[in-house]
């Protein structure tokens, strides 16, 4: 009779704490190992550089752009058009004498997605003196973010650097041996007085 008694005050396994503290620890990991298999099937992968030399080599010729910059004293303000795009302008200037180049080119590099990088071919609109010329050309919408901004001319001779800020509507100075503008962005409506 005792051992009758016994059977029935027994409750189901489903009904004890042990054997759901034993199956939560493997249940986690399951969750969290098919949470990491999505994450890592929908992210592509970062591709490996197999011509590391090369980019080495690429990175002193970058060197070696800026260190002409310096030399010729080179600064730019690039003034950007409103948010439905138009035309972009840049104000170089230089601290000696120089030939202009028939073109230059604008690189907005977006900090986190390739396809919202931008190339802008910009043409000498006037070249009043030696020590300054205007580049124009036409830019779609720039969205409200901040580009890391590129002035270089075609021959890959020099380069000017910046990181853009501020609204759509804005100018952006740049200057010579420094990678982020001196005198920060102002929009163009109180650059112009309005």
């Amino acid at each position: 009779m005792v051992a009758a008694t016994a059977q029935q005050e027994v409750a189901p396994w489903y009904r004890h704490v042990w054997p759901w503290l034993l199956m939560g620890g493997p249940l986690v990991v399951v969750v969290a190992s098919t949470v990491t298999f999505w994450l890592a099937a929908r992210t592509p992968d970062a591709m490996v550089v197999d011509d590391y030399y090369k980019q080495g080599n690429a990175i002193n010729q970058s060197i070696e752009r800026d260190e002409e910059a310096v030399k010729l004293g080179l600064s730019a303000e690039v003034k950007f058009p409103g948010a439905g795009g138009g035309q972009l302008e840049v104000d170089m200037s230089s601290a000696q004498a120089l030939a202009w180049p028939p073109a230059i080119q604008v690189l907005l590099v977006h900090p986190t997605k390739a396809n919202l990088d931008r190339t802008v071919e910009l043409h000498l609109a006037t070249a009043a003196q030696s020590n300054g010329a205007h580049y124009v050309g036409p830019v779609g919408a720039t969205e409200h973010i901040a580009y890391q901004l590129t002035v270089q001319d075609f021959g890959n001779k020099w380069r000017l650097m910046s990181d853009r800020r501020g609204a759509a509507r804005d100018v952006v100075k740049l200057r010579a041996g420094s990678t982020n503008d001196s005198n920060p962005t102002q929009p163009a409506e109180s650059a112009a007085g309005g």
